[in-house]
C-alpha cells in the first residue's frame, strides 16, 4: 500500500536528478515534471474519460487516436534514449502539448511557450524514466494532483502571490456550503490549480445523477469512490453546465497552465472559461467587466499589495493596497442579486481597525446577509503556513441582521506537517447546523440548541456595529476566558522548554572590532517593549570559546536572570529571525519544545506574574541570582497548540495598537520637547525662575481615607503630569492646612525620589492640599502663565537644566534653590497664550493616544491574568 509521503519522496528524487543535472531554477523543474506527470495521467486517463462517455451514450473523441498513439506516454517514455529522446519530446511531444485537441484555441496561448528545458541527454532520461515507473494506480486521485501543489509551496513566494494550497477537505466543505447548482454561474478571481472548480463540477453531477450511473474506482486507500455521470441532466442544462457556468482566473500564467492540465485530467478543459486576468485592475475594454455570479469561491491572495493607481475608484469604493480588502470588495460587486459566496480570508480582515478594513466590513453587512463567519484553526494550512484564517458566507440581498459564528476547532487531521488523519472532526457537525440554519426562523434562532453550542453562538448586527464591525468569532462568545481556565493543565517549565547558557569570557576579551564575535547583555533589551536595543554591542576576542548553540536563534526567548542590577532581572525579548549575536553571562536563552509554541511561552514569561515569582524566589547576595532550578519550576496553564496560537493570535492584535499607539505618542513627545522652535523666531528672554515666582513647602502629615481636604501626593501625579482621578488620601481641614490649599492651576514640583523632576498641572474642582515633597510655584502670572510654564518642562532644555542643578545624597534632591535657578524662556503673555493653544493639542493627542494604548494593555492583561 502506497501512500501519500512515498509520493512525495519520488518526486523529491528526481528533483534531485534535476539539480544535478543543472536544472536548478525551481520555475523550471517544477514546469518540466508537471508536463511529464501530466502526460502519464493523461495516457492512463483515456480509457476512463471513454467510460464515462459511453454511460451517457456519447461517443469520446479519443486524443490519442490515428497518428497521434505514438505520443502516448507509455510509447516513448522507455523505449528512446539520450539524443533521440531529447529530439523526440522537443521536437514532437511539446508541439503536441501545445496544440493538445481538447485546448480552445485561446488556451493553447498559453502554451505556446512550452518546451523543452532539460538538455542533457542523461539527466532527461533519468527523469522520464523515474515517472515512467510511478505507479498512480496506488495513489488517490487526490494525492496525484497535490504532487503539483506540493512543488509549487517551493516557489510560493515568488509565483502564488501569498496564495497557497487549500486543503481538500475544506473545498469540499466550502462547495457544500455554497451549494452550486445546474443553471448557476460560477466564479473564482483568484484559481490556483482550480480545484474549486473541478469539486464544483463534481458536486453539481452528483446532485443530478442516478446511483446506478456511476462508475466505482478504487484508490490506494483500497476504498471505493465514484465518478458520477450527471445522467440525470437534461439537455439544456448540460449544454449550460459546459458552456456557461463557470468563470476562473488568475494573475499567473503558470498557475493558469496547471489549472487546465488539471481541468484536462478531470474531464472538462473545454468547458470553463479560465484566463489570466488581475480582476483587480479594471480594463474597460472587457467584456467580462460587466459580468455577475450566482456563485463565488475563493481563497485568494493575501500576502500582496497592489499600487493604488491601478484601482478603479468607482470598482473599490474603499482605496486600498491590501488585496484582501479589494478582493472582498470585487467579489461582492460580482454577485448577482441573491448570489451566495463562500470566501476564505485572512484573520487580519476580521479584527483590523484601519479605515478601508472597518468600512469594508460595514459594507458587506448593510449591503449583504453575512450568514455566518467559521473561525479556522490556525494549523488548517500546515505544512506551507501558520496563517489564522476564516470562512465567510454572505448573500447578496437585505441587509445583515445577526451573523451566526462557528469556531471549527479539528478538521479530521493533526497540526503537524504531515497532516496526519485523527478521530475529531468538526465539519459534519458545521454542515449538518449550516443546512438546518438556512431553513430555519431567523426570528427565534438566539436559543435553539442546533444552532448554539460549544462552537456555535449568535451576534445581533447592533453588537458587532458596537465593534467597529469587528467580525472575529472570539469577540462574541460569552465566557471564553473562563472555558479556557478550566481546561488548562498547569505545566511546569522543564516539561515545555530547556535552557541554554550564556558564553563565557572575560573583560580582557573585549575588544572594538567589527569583525570579532557580536555579545548581548541585559542592557541590550528594552524593558518597556520587549524589543532588542542594538546601539551598544560588545565584540569580544574570536579566540574565545564559542559554539553555534551559543547565538539566538529564531524563536528563542531571551531573557536576564542574574545581574547586580535589581533593574536588569526579568528582561526579556523574543527573537523573531535567526542572527548573528551571541549572548553574554546571566543572560539565558529559553528554547522551547513542541508542547508549547514560544510566543505564547514568552507572552506569560513577559508578565507582571512571572515577575512577582521571580522576586519573591530570587536569592540575594553580592549579585541577584536566579538559578535554573527556580526558573524550572514556574508553573505556566498549558492548552492545546491551537488554543495558544488563538491567544497569541488575540494579544497579538492589541499589541498591533499598543506599538502603533506607542509610535505616535513618542513622535508626539518629541515635537513637544523641541520647545525651542515654538519660540525660534520671537523676541525671547531667558529668566531665572526666583524673578518670576516664590515656592512653598510644606510639611508632612499623616493622612486618612476619609476627610474634609484631599491630599495630593507625588503617586497622585500620573504619567501624563496631571492629577489622578483614584486612590484619594484625605486630611482634616484646619487653620493650619488651609494655607496649603491648592487654587485652581497651580503648579507642583516633586522635588525628591526618582520622580523629582515631575510637574503637576493642579486641574481639579476637588478642594485639595499638596503634600511633603512637593514645591508650590506661586508664579507672577503678569510674567509667566502657569501651563506656558507647565509645558516648558517638558522641554529638553528644562530637562538639560534640572540635571545640572539637582543634588544626590542618598536620593536625588530638587529643592527650591534649585528650582529658582531654572531659566525660563519669556516672551509676551499673547505670544504663551498662542503657543499654550498649539502645545495643547498635542497634549489632547498624547492623551487620548495613552487611553488607547492603555485600554488594550488591559485587555492583554486580562487575558492573562485570568489564565494564572
Amino acid at each position: 500500500m502506497a501512500n501519500h509521503t512515498e509520493l512525495i519522496a519520488k518526486i523529491d528524487n528526481i528533483i534531485q536528478n534535476l539539480w544535478s543535472g543543472w536544472v536548478n531554477n525551481p520555475v523550471d523543474y517544477i514546469e518540466q515534471i508537471s508536463y511529464f506527470i501530466f502526460l502519464k495521467l493523461l495516457d492512463e486517463k483515456e480509457e476512463e474519460r471513454e467510460a464515462i462517455a459511453r454511460m451517457q451514450n456519447k461517443t469520446y473523441d479519443w486524443i490519442f487516436k490515428g497518428d497521434k498513439e505514438k505520443y502516448k506516454f507509455r510509447n516513448w517514455a522507455h523505449n528512446l534514449n539520450g539524443d533521440e529522446l531529447r529530439l523526440f519530446i522537443e521536437s514532437d511531444i511539446f508541439p503536441f502539448i501545445r496544440n493538445l485537441s481538447v485546448l480552445k484555441q485561446e488556451e493553447r496561448e498559453f502554451f505556446k511557450n512550452a518546451h523543452l528545458k532539460i538538455y542533457e541527454p542523461s539527466t532527461l532520461k533519468a527523469v522520464v524514466e523515474s515517472i515512467a515507473n510511478l505507479d498512480f494506480s496506488k495513489f488517490d486521485f487526490i494525492d496525484k494532483w497535490d504532487l503539483y501543489e506540493y512543488m509549487l509551496s517551493k516557489i510560493s513566494k515568488s509565483w502564488t502571490n501569498g496564495q497557497f494550497r487549500t486543503p481538500r477537505n475544506v473545498i469540499d466543505m466550502m462547495v457544500k456550503l455554497a451549494d452550486p447548482d445546474v443553471m448557476e454561474t460560477i466564479y473564482d478571481p483568484a484559481c490556483w490549480t482550480a480545484w474549486f472548480l473541478i469539486w464544483t463540477y463534481n458536486h453539481i453531477l452528483t446532485k443530478h445523477s442516478h446511483n446506478n450511473t456511476l462508475i466505482e474506482k478504487t484508490d490506494w486507500r483500497w476504498e471505493k469512490y465514484n465518478l458520477w455521470t450527471g445522467d440525470l441532466l437534461n439537455d439544456n442544462q448540460r449544454d449550460f453546465l459546459y458552456t456557461k457556468t463557470f468563470y476562473w482566473y488568475d494573475i499567473d500564467i503558470n498557475m493558469v497552465r496547471f489549472s487546465i492540465m488539471n481541468m484536462i485530467l478531470h474531464w472538462f478543459s473545454e468547458w470553463t472559461s479560465i484566463r489570466i486576468k488581475d480582476v483587480l485592475w479594471k480594463n474597460k475594454d472587457e467584456i467580462e467587466e460587466w459580468r455577475s455570479y450566482d456563485v463565488i469561491l475563493a481563497n485568494p491572495p493575501f500576502a500582496w499589495s497592489i499600487a493604488k493607481d491601478r484601482i478603479d475608484k468607482l470598482d473599490f469604493p474603499v482605496f486600498s493596497s491590501a488585496t484582501e480588502v479589494l478582493f472582498l470588495w470585487h467579489m461582492i460587486n460580482k454577485l448577482n442579486k441573491g448570489g451566495r459566496c463562500v470566501v476564505i480570508v485572512p484573520e487580519g480582515m476580521v479584527f483590523k481597525t484601519n479605515n478601508d478594513y472597518v468600512n469594508i466590513r460595514k459594507h458587506l453587512v448593510e449591503k449583504c446577509s453575512l450568514n455566518a463567519v467559521i473561525s479556522l484553526p490556525s494549523w488548517i494550512f500546515q505544512p506551507y503556513s501558520w496563517v489564522k484564517t476564516n470562512i465567510l458566507i454572505f448573500t447578496k440581498w437585505k441587509p445583515t441582521e445577526k451573523v451566526w459564528f462557528y469556531d471549527l476547532q479539528n478538521d479530521w487531521y493533526d497540526l503537524w506537517a504531515q497532516r496526519r488523519p485523527i478521530k475529531t472532526n468538526d465539519i459534519p457537525d458545521l454542515l449538518e447546523r449550516y443546512e438546518y440554519l438556512k431553513h430555519y426562523n431567523w426570528n427565534n434562532i438566539l436559543e435553539d440548541e442546533k444552532l448554539n453550542s460549544k462552537n456555535a453562538w449568535f451576534a445581533s448586527i447592533e453588537d458587532i456595529a458596537k465593534n467597529e464591525y469587528i467580525l472575529s468569532a472570539w469577540r462574541y462568545k460569552k465566557s471564553i476566558i473562563k472555558d479556557w481556565i478550566q481546561a488548562f493543565p498547569r505545566i511546569k517549565l522543564w516539561e515545555i522548554c530547556e535552557l541554554r547558557r550564556w558564553l563565557v569570557y572575560s573583560k580582557d576579551d573585549e575588544l572594538d572590532s567589527e569583525n570579532w564575535i557580536k555579545v548581548l547583555r541585559a542592557n541590550n533589551i528594552n524593558v518597556k517593549n520587549s524589543n532588542l536595543n542594538l546601539t551598544d554591542i560588545k565584540t569580544i576576542n574570536i579566540s574565545v570559546w564559542w559554539d553555534e548553540k551559543k547565538k539566538l536563534h529564531k524563536d528563542d526567548i531571551f531573557i536576564c536572570l542574574a545581574s547586580w542590577s535589581k533593574e536588569h532581572i526579568w528582561k526579556i525579548a523574543y527573537i523573531d529571525i535567526n542572527t548573528e549575536y551571541y549572548f553574554w553571562w546571566f543572560m539565558w536563552a529559553i528554547v522551547a519544545n513542541d508542547k508549547v509554541l514560544p510566543k505564547y511561552l514568552f507572552n506569560l514569561l513577559r508578565w507582571e506574574y512571572f515577575n512577582t515569582y521571580l522576586r519573591n524566589t530570587i536569592s540575594w547576595a553580592n549579585i541577584n541570582n536566579l538559578n535554573s532550578k527556580i526558573l524550572y519550576n514556574f508553573e505556566i496553564p498549558l492548552p492545546p497548540l491551537v488554543i495558544q496560537q488563538e491567544i497569541i493570535d488575540k494579544i497579538n492584535e492589541k499589541q498591533e495598537i499598543i506599538n502603533k499607539a506607542n509610535e505616535l505618542i513618542e513622535a508626539t513627545e518629541r515635537e513637544r520637547g523641541n520647545f525651542e522652535e515654538y519660540i525660534e523666531w520671537l523676541d525671547v528672554e531667558w529668566v531665572e525662575l526666583n524673578e518670576l515666582c516664590n515656592t512653598e513647602y510644606w510639611i508632612w502629615l499623616a493622612w486618612l481615607d476619609d476627610w474634609e481636604l484631599r491630599y495630593v501626593r507625588i503617586t497622585d501625579i500620573d504619567e501624563n503630569w496631571l492629577l489622578k482621578n483614584k486612590d484619594f488620601k484625605y486630611i482634616p481641614l484646619n487653620e493650619e492646612t488651609k494655607t496649603y490649599i491648592l487654587n485652581k492651576w497651580d503648579i507642583l514640583v516633586a522635588r525628591t525620589w526618582a520622580t523629582y523632576w515631575k510637574t503637576l498641572y493642579f486641574n481639579s474642582d476637588i478642594r485639595s492640599a499638596f503634600a511633603w515633597f512637593l514645591i508650590r510655584l506661586n508664579i507672577d502670572n503678569s510674567k509667566l502663565l502657569n501651563k506656558y510654564y507647565f509645558f516648558y518642562s517638558f522641554s529638553d532644555k528644562y530637562e538639560e537644566q534640572k540635571k545640572e542643578l539637582v543634588s544626590w545624597w542618598w536620593q536625588p534632591q530638587f529643592n527650591a534653590n534649585a528650582i529658582k535657578q531654572i531659566k525660563v524662556p519669556i516672551i509676551s503673555i499673547e505670544k504663551q497664550k498662542e503657543i499654550i493653544e498649539q502645545l495643547e493639542t498635542q497634549e489632547e493627542l498624547i492623551v487620548k493616544l495613552k487611553k488607547v494604548r492603555d485600554n488594550k494593555q488591559e485587555d492583554i492583561d486580562r487575558i492573562i491574568n485570568k489564565l494564572f
